[in-house]
């Protein structure tokens, strides 16, 4: 399982989500990473986010399993995400 860390901080000049990590270092995402930023709050599984941007989306699984990976390795690298023990890989 994934955990958010930081809070949204507002939107940028282009209406994106700006989001802020715990060292207050800000960051403009993509809508999509800021619903997958938003969703892991202990309770969504990346399964469970993939199955709901899956019935919005018309990428095949591949495409979006490799979507939502780089969106979770890009949050993790600025720390607005922190990995749990327990989560499996999707």
């Amino acid at each position: 399982m994934y955990l958010k860390q930081g809070k949204i901080y507002k939107e940028s000049g282009s209406g994106n989500p700006i989001l802020q990590n715990k060292k207050g270092e800000a960051y403009e995402v993509s809508f999509v990473a800021a619903y997958v930023w938003e969703k892991l709050n202990g309770s969504n599984s990346l399964q469970d986010i993939k199955q709901s941007i899956s019935s919005l989306s018309d990428m095949d699984d591949a495409r979006l399993d490799n979507f939502l990976n780089m969106i979770i390795n890009e949050l993790d690298r600025v720390e607005l995400i922190r990995k749990s023990p327990h989560e499996l890989p999707i």
